[in-house]
């Protein structure tokens, strides 16, 4: 599961990752994202890769209750086609959600401890996601998007038994492309090698939404290894 994340970038750092994106303003960088904020999101336009902010945790676009975003803040990669609320999304409404590194907690005996993974050449993760509209009862519409989750590499296992489906550079403008059908693209939602990845325990201060600074990812102990 990963219920939150951190991006702190530029967009230089986004424009290497995807030379053909449109982006209108600054990048919103935070150090303690939670569900329903406002998340960066990159999605097809056609000739184009557009930077867009969705709401964190999808709303079905049937859904009569905005709550039912609290429990969908995360999609199983293995359960994807199995689930209403996404499997439509497949085909239509594939995202990427960008992030500079996230956090999970390890279960110790009378603790939990935070940690935070990133990638050890410091570039961008950018994790598979799915997004939709929603209409509320003002007739607005409200873009959210959910972030796909798989198996752990044997770094995060040490950790937790999920991690986001972090995409490889090349796999990046077929997962937007939604010309292309998601069951030639359904293999690639698997875990990273665990090599291309840094993990640490960091403060506590980061199981508080309202600490919000690059403090949060102070290292606070030896990185892990793979054993």
């Amino acid at each position: 599961m990963c219920e939150r994340f951190a991006l702190n970038a530029t967009t230089k750092d986004v424009g290497k990752l995807v030379p053909k994106i449109k982006i209108q303003n600054e990048i919103r960088n935070s150090f303690n994202i939670a569900p329903s904020a406002s998340i960066a999101c990159l999605k097809d336009e056609g000739d184009s890769v557009a930077l867009s902010y969705f709401r964190w945790g999808l709303i079905p676009s049937w859904a009569k209750d905005s709550s039912i975003g609290n429990k969908m803040i995360n999609a199983r990669a293995e359960t994807l086609t199995e689930k209403v609320s996404f499997k439509r999304l497949l085909n239509r409404y594939r995202c990427i959600i960008l992030a500079s590194g996230f956090y999970e907690w390890f279960k110790a005996v009378n603790d939990q401890i935070p940690h935070y993974i990133t990638m050890k050449n410091d570039e961008l993760m950018c994790f598979a996601g799915l997004y939709d509209n929603w209409k509320n009862e003002n007739n607005e519409i409200i873009t959210t998007a959910t972030i796909i989750t798989t198996e752990p590499n044997t770094l995060m296992a040490q950790i937790h038994n999920r991690m986001p489906v972090i995409l490889e550079p090349d796999d990046i403008s077929d997962w937007l492309d939604t010309k292309l059908d998601f069951n030639i693209l359904s293999d690639r939602l698997k875990p990273i090698p665990s090599y291309k990845l840094r993990a640490y325990p960091v403060s506590h201060l980061v199981n508080n939404p309202q600490h919000n600074n690059v403090d949060c990812l102070a290292p606070q102990g030896e990185d892990l290894v793979v054993s």
